[in-house]
């Protein structure tokens, strides 16, 4: 069994740093989506609104034009009972509702609302109650609002992240766990949302803690093409590295921490990355498995 699920992220949007609008193409869309089902992807995470601090929040009706547009025409060539799961990257809960409709009215089961807006309410309850195959990926985000998600820098905390991480998760938890059960409820702590360079790092470094302090969750990790990774590149060189050099150098340092954790994840079968390059994850989980076998055998 493969440590790690693999979960390509696409993005369908004019402004994301990393990967600009390049899937705004549909005959690149198409390519991504069969390259990716070839290799094996676990599921596709498809967004249309970049929330990196520097770029504008953007309509609830504009979103869904650039999703009606660009994604729900590729989705009518998948199969539902064969494509990978399909997980929806947006804090419009408007959005989430219209894109699990549409997709359950056409023979999708294998959905996920993943919702970086740290707010879970009964709305995301009822909504979750009303589609009983969905599942939900519940983020930590310090924003006081789904109207403030966009600006979640503006509410950083000083500190150790994990105490502070745990205790959002389990006060924001206790509501939806007497109706939904565990293995639908996602958990993300959202590296670069609400946090600090230090605080960033300490998550990766210690992720494992989060892991064994939700048993039954699944986890989601998302650190392909953070700027704090980039950062880091830049730190360990001495000298400040632009991109595309820090892109690709920041996904060396991915790689790193996939096979630092990969061990302990052995008995963790519930642990998603978001990937921009898919491949990374295939040859990491590849090198975690030569490591476990007997070196007589090699």
């Amino acid at each position: 069994m493969n440590p790690f699920k693999g979960m390509g992220v696409i993005n369908l949007t004019p402004n994301s740093f990393s990967d600009g609008n390049i899937h705004l193409n549909e005959a690149t869309l198409s390519h991504t989506l069969k390259e990716w089902q070839s290799l094996g992807v676990d599921a596709l995470d498809i967004g249309a609104e970049s929330t990196a601090p520097f770029n504008e929040g953007i309509s609830a009706d504009e979103e869904w034009r650039r999703l009606e547009k660009h994604w729900l025409p590729q989705a009518l060539k998948l199969d539902p009972n064969s494509c990978p799961l399909l997980s929806f990257d947006t804090y419009h809960i408007e959005v989430a509702y219209r894109l699990l409709k549409w997709h359950k009215e056409r023979g999708f089961t294998r959905l996920l609302w993943n919702d970086v807006s740290g707010q879970l309410d009964q709305d995301v309850i009822d909504l979750l109650l009303e589609f009983e195959s969905a599942h939900y990926c519940f983020c930590h985000n310090e924003a006081p609002s789904r109207e403030e998600c966009q600006n979640h820098m503006s509410y950083l905390f000083e500190g150790d992240p994990l105490p502070r991480i745990a205790n959002f998760f389990q006060k924001r938890l206790s509501r939806a766990l007497k109706k939904i059960p565990k293995n639908r409820l996602w958990l993300d702590p959202c590296l670069g949302f609400s946090k600090n360079f230090t605080q960033n790092e300490a998550i990766l470094l210690r992720f494992e803690e989060l892991i064994q302090a939700f048993p039954g969750h699944p986890f989601v990790l998302g650190m392909s093409r953070k700027s704090f990774l980039r950062q880091r590149v830049s730190m360990a060189l001495g000298y400040e590295v632009q991109p595309p050099e820090s892109i690709e150098l920041s996904e060396y340092l991915q790689m790193a921490h996939l096979l630092r954790i990969g061990p302990f994840l052995q008995h963790h079968s519930d642990i998603w990355c978001r990937l921009h390059r898919v491949k990374l994850l295939g040859l990491a989980n590849n090198f975690l498995h030569l490591g476990r076998r007997d070196p007589k055998t090699l």
